[in-house]
Parts: structure tokens; C-alpha cells; sequence
């Protein structure tokens, strides 16, 4: 799901916690990173670090702590892909994405119970998301037993049963021709959201709104100050 309190349901649910930071190794990622483990520093936090390159060190990287580290921090990986079908991992364990690669899977914005996609308000991409309906049937469990119910009780003999097997074939194939208009729909509706790659916000830039918004000591605000200095321009176009 989709997570835009940075502090409250971020930063300080990991207070206490040891992370593992799995970061992919580009510019973007690398800055992000650096701001990250200033504050884990000035907070005394405890943390793993492991960088990747492609999906098979992104499961290496996450097996190798498994069992050890329940709260996983992605940055600039993980969004685009399937992340639970992907790693398997134990239900315990929470991921909190930070990735600007788009567009972010919709099986991670839909999860509540695991994965947290880190973003703000007025990220764009949040105006493009497909609504749940859109994309998931919780029906269909359902229908097909109401009409597994149906059918035991159309059984018998005589004109009442005769009849009341022709209204349950006639209500199936109605519920069949919805759901087939439906899954031509949906799949439209997939193909235009992934079908193009593109990139959303910094992830450096989140992070230089995380710093805004923490209650920042003097100390934390010095240390601060030589990691994000070279990022102030690009904050100031952004905005």
C-alpha cells in the first residue's frame, strides 16, 4: 500500500529495529542511501547493506538475512516487480519501498499486510494507479459457489425443477458474460499501465523531504548538512 507519512509510518516504525537496506547501485539510489545512513547514525540505528545489480542479487542479498532481519528497506529496486511472489519471505517480514522506477507494481500497492510503497501526494503517479475493483474480482469465489448452490438445488423432478434449471443456466451465462467483459477490461487496463517504463521523483529528494519533516536535534542538522548540500539545487527544481 501506499505509505506518504515518511515518519510516522516509516522512519520511526523502524526504531529499534535492525534494517537491512537492499540499494541498487545508481547515482539516484547511492545519494539516497548516504542521507539514510546519516540519520540512521544520529539515531544510533542498526543496519545491513547490501547492494544489487539485478533480480538474482536482489534475491541473494534478501536470502542471506531471511531470517535474521524482518524489516526490509528497497531502494530503487523492488517497486516494478511482484515482491512476495518474488522472495517468498515469512509473514512477518515488512518491505518498505523507495524506488522511482515506474510504473510500481500494482500486486505491491495492494498489499496491505507487507509492503509499504513510499511516496508523496503529489507524486503523479498515484493519478494513474488502477482502482482495486479494476483489477482484482473478489467475486468469484463466491459466484461460483452460489452457483454450485444453485445446481443441488435445481436438482429433482417435474416442470418446477425443469424450470428452475433453465433460470440457473440463464443466470450463468449472464455471470459468465460479465466476467469475461471484465477480464477484457482489465486486461486494457494492465496494458496501459505498464505498458511504458518511466521515471517518478528522486528517491534522493524523498529523502530530502524525510529530514524536512523529522524533528531534526542541531547535531543531526550539522551531519546532514555535507551529504545533502550537493542535492539543495536539485530539491530547489523539483519544487
Amino acid at each position: 500500500m501506499f505509505v506518504d507519512d515518511l515518519v510516522g509510518q516509516f522512519y520511526n516504525k523502524l526504531s529499534g529495529k535492525r534494517v537491512l537496506i537492499i540499494v541498487h547501485h545508481d547515482l539516484d539510489a547511492i545519494c539516497s542511501v548516504t542521507i539514510l545512513q546519516t540519520l540512521f547514525k544520529c539515531d544510533s540505528r542498526v543496519y545491513a547493506l547490501e547492494p544489487v545489480g539485478g533480480v538474482e542479487d536482489f534475491k541473494q542479498a534478501y536470502e542471506r538475512y531471511r531470517h535474521d532481519i524482518k524489516d526490509i528497506l528497497l531502494v530503487n529496486c523492488g517497486g516494478t516487480i511482484d515482491i512476495i511472489e518474488t522472495l517468498e519471505p515469512e509473514e512477518d517480514c515488512t518491505f518498505f519501498i523507495l524506488d522511482s522506477h515506474k510504473p510500481t507494481d500494482f500486486t505491491n500497492i495492494y498489499n496491505n499486510a507487507q509492503v509499504r510503497v513510499l511516496c508523496r501526494l503529489d507524486d503523479i503517479e498515484l493519478e494513474n494507479v488502477p482502482e482495486y475493483n479494476q483489477i482484482y474480482d473478489d467475486s468469484d469465489d463466491d459466484v461460483e459457489e452460489e452457483e454450485d448452490e444453485d445446481e443441488e438445488e435445481g436438482e429433482g423432478v417435474g416442470e418446477n425443477a425443469a424450470n428452475k434449471r433453465r433460470r440457473l443456466t440463464e443466470e450463468a451465462i449472464m455471470k459468465r458474460r460479465q466476467k469475461r467483459l471484465w477480464e477484457e477490461e482489465r486486461k486494457r487496463i494492465v496494458f496501459e499501465y505498464t505498458q511504458f517504463s518511466y521515471y517518478g521523483r528522486s528517491v534522493s529528494i524523498c529523502n530530502l523531504f524525510l529530514t524536512k519533516e523529522e524533528d531534526c536535534g542541531r547535531k543531526r542538522e550539522r551531519e546532514l548538512c555535507s551529504s545533502t548540500r550537493s542535492l539543495v539545487t536539485m530539491d530547489e527544481a523539483v519544487q
